[in-house]
């Protein structure tokens, strides 16, 4: 037998023949099967976009649109949209009409950082974050007062309603972008309401100067508001009420009521002159006033998110004199009261210039 080598260029070319042949194998493999033993690499599932859901209202002329993950209801002047317990609020009215006040009242423990601005119609505004304790706790859009575009005022505000404890409430970044988004996509359409007239201010025209000769003070009141010294009614218990100076434009009066600490007789305040209720409203802390030189209270009370009175003060002493200075809507008992009207701008423009102007006299 003869054995037959194969030359080295022989070799090279059955080894070229079987690189061929194995190629032309793998790649019929690869189309439409899987070689066994090798895993193809997984594919992602890509998370499904959210429905995005347009909200129009006409009477007032605006539209918004926020993803389907939030619950949207509707009350009384106000949107409300919900995600889980979160919750934004959108409260709104018409610039002009008073019965218009904060949907939101009273802030809960915390300070108010800068957290983003905001793109709302045609206004850039502050995203106002309450943090407590690095959490955070709600976030004002605009800050906890008013956001007055064009017609429209708005009070926008950012909260979990779960009634949890407070120290573990915080609201994630992502759904404060998300809330973001809803407020920038609001857009002005052409409305099919109309803006109450405003209340027309009375005409200033001139100062007057009051003067109590006998507890020694004086204040200066515009001339539109009519002025009576009261004396304070006796109770049946023998209790006497405070005696008092109103001050009157329309329905709305300025009750001034003082005694003096050195006063033997025990005196009540309040009595018929001063509605009560307020109890049930909603305080609002202001800045504080100046009264006979001193940095003094100033408390807003709204009921169904209009100012339904104002104290200055209450029961406060200024050496031998004690003040307590309301005003209100005296027409009606309680400031709950349905027919309660929402104090003007220009009867608390009055009772700033008479708290203002308080003095001492000899």
């Amino acid at each position: 037998m003869v054995k037959q080598y194969l030359s080295p260029r022989r070799w090279m070319l059955v080894l070229l023949v079987f690189l061929t042949v194995s190629t032309l194998a793998l790649a019929a493999c690869t189309s439409g099967t899987f070689v066994v033993g090798i895993e193809p690499p997984p594919t992602s599932t890509p998370y499904p976009t959210p429905v995005i859901v347009r909200y129009v209202d006409h009477e007032y002329g605006f539209i918004f649109h926020y993803p389907e993950t939030w619950t949207l209801a509707e009350e009384p002047h106000m949107v409300r949209l919900s995600r889980g317990t979160l919750t934004l609020r959108i409260a709104y009215g018409w610039a002009s009409d008073p019965g218009f006040g904060p949907g939101r009242t009273g802030v809960p423990a915390g300070d108010f950082i800068y957290g983003d601005k905001v793109f709302f119609l045609d206004q850039v505004i502050p995203a106002q974050v309450l943090e407590y304790e690095r959490k955070d706790k709600m976030v004002f859009y605009g800050g906890p007062g008013l956001v007055e575009v064009g017609d429209l005022v708005f009070s926008i505000w950012l909260e979990d309603v779960n009634g949890a404890d407070y120290s573990e409430l915080d609201i994630p970044k992502e759904l404060q972008a998300e809330a973001k988004e809803i407020l920038e996509s609001f857009e002005f359409i052409e409305a099919t309401g109309k803006p109450p007239a405003p209340i027309p201010t009375p005409i200033e025209r001139d100062t007057l100067t009051y003067e109590n000769t006998a507890y020694q003070f004086s204040f200066q009141y515009p001339a539109t508001w009519a002025v009576e010294e009261v004396v304070g009614e006796t109770m049946d218990d023998g209790t006497k009420l405070a005696d008092a100076v109103v001050l009157t434009q329309g329905k709305f009066k300025i009750i001034i009521q003082h005694q003096r600490k050195s006063d033997p007789a025990p005196t009540a305040w309040g009595g018929s002159l001063v509605p009560g209720g307020m109890g049930y409203g909603e305080a609002i802390l202001a800045d504080p006033v100046t009264l006979l030189g001193e940095d003094t209270r100033k408390l807003i009370w709204t009921y169904n998110g209009g100012i339904k009175a104002v104290e200055v003060n209450t029961h406060g002493e200024y050496a031998d004199l004690v003040l307590s200075i309301t005003l209100a809507d005296s027409s009606v008992v309680l400031i709950q009261d349905p027919g309660a009207e929402t104090v003007p701008e220009f009867a608390i423009a009055a009772l700033d210039r008479v708290v203002g102007s308080f003095t001492a006299t000899q």
